[in-house]
């Protein structure tokens, strides 16, 4: 999927990666594939879903679907969740200038 998403090939992508998580639904990163297709569709709720399903697979699965699950927490409202997730996604990368930046942000306005 990511070579097919790199061709701007979206909905292929999309369309192989549920093929992929559905005929191994134990495959993280098939599950991340299909976040990923989810939240560029603005399907916010599908995405959340899948980075969590990816992430309970794969904890370490990578800092990406920590960050994309800190933003969708906020988007619900729920800052604890924003600032755990993207303090996981720290841990993952240290450096992570989306992470860092949000995290800093929202303490900065009073979220924890």
């Amino acid at each position: 999927p990511a070579a097919l998403t790199a061709a701007g090939r979206h909905d292929e992508a999309q369309a192989r990666a549920r093929r992929v998580a559905e005929a191994d639904p134990y495959l993280p990163q098939a599950h991340k594939a299909v976040g990923d297709a989810a939240y560029r569709a603005g399907r916010l709720e599908e995405a959340a879903d899948r980075y969590q399903r990816a992430v309970r697979l794969a904890p370490d699965l990578g800092s990406e679907a920590w960050v994309r699950l800190g933003t969708l927490a906020l988007k619900r409202g729920d800052r604890a969740g924003a600032v755990n997730a993207w303090e996981r996604a720290l841990t993952l990368h240290p450096a992570h200038p989306i992470a860092r930046s949000n995290l800093e942000a929202l303490l900065r306005a009073g979220g924890s």
